[in-house]
């Protein structure tokens, strides 16, 4: 059987991160956080970042790879990883605010073996305030990449009618880690000036991206009894807003 190292970069996040972890341990053979207490991407802010070291390795857990360092940029970031991928086969990213619903790693997987790409992008949908409604687009972060042989290519891979997907909670979040975000982004500079107000304070349904526009990211149902187990004991399951 294939060798899975699923990883994770992390500054802060703490509403998602028990979450996150396990919906992803049973899937690989090990889980490595890389944690900095500067964010490594975008911006540095006089904002104290809503988390803590201490809080955020106790919602992370005990199975867990846990590595403390400094890095000077995302990219430096996201690839200490790799002084650590030899024995294994695939490589799979995620975030503190995503959540991968059983199996899905399988699946991942199984599209993958059939082509002779290296590096995969995986479908995602968009939790906006509550768990009952999302956003969908296409722009499907690269989530999987194949360690041994592989042509250098990408592939996006299927949802198969949307039956696949990364449940992203980073727009479902309390409006402080909304704040904090805003400060630290790569995005800053094209963050929509009357977002914060217009979209996110007003919990505004239609065209709510924070950069994207116009149009984009429409607010739509969603079946949250549909969300993997782990889902139904968040205390946010039954927010009608996440604020």
């Amino acid at each position: 059987m294939s060798r899975r190292l699923a990883y994770m970069i992390l500054h802060t996040g703490a509403p998602y991160l028990r979450y996150a972890v396990q919906s992803i341990l049973p899937q690989v053979d090990k889980l490595m956080i890389f944690y900095s207490e500067k964010p490594s991407q975008g911006y540095q802010t006089d904002i104290l970042c809503p988390d803590t070291r201490e809080q955020l390795k106790a919602l992370a857990g005990p199975d867990v790879i846990w590595i403390d360092g400094k890095w000077n940029n995302e990219t430096d970031h996201v690839n200490a990883v790799r002084a650590y991928t030899d024995k294994y086969d695939w490589l799979v990213r995620l975030d503190a605010d995503e959540i991968y619903p059983p199996g899905m790693v399988d699946e991942m997987i199984r599209q993958a073996e059939d082509t002779d790409h290296t590096r995969f992008r995986v479908p995602f949908v968009h939790f906006w305030r509550c768990f009952h409604r999302v956003c969908r687009d296409g722009s499907h972060p690269h989530r999987l990449e194949r360690l041994r042989a592989g042509d250098g290519t990408e592939k996006t891979l299927d949802s198969k009618d949307w039956t696949w997907m990364v449940y992203h909670f980073g727009y479902a979040m309390p409006t402080k880690y909304i704040e904090y975000k805003m400060e630290i982004s790569g995005h800053r500079p094209e963050w929509r000036s009357n977002w914060f107000k217009e979209r996110w304070l007003a919990n505004a349904q239609r065209d709510v991206h924070p950069v994207m526009f116009p149009h984009h990211w429409h607010a739509e149902d969603f079946d949250k009894t549909k969300l993997p187990e782990i889902m139904h004991t968040h205390p946010y399951f039954s927010k009608a807003i996440i604020d």
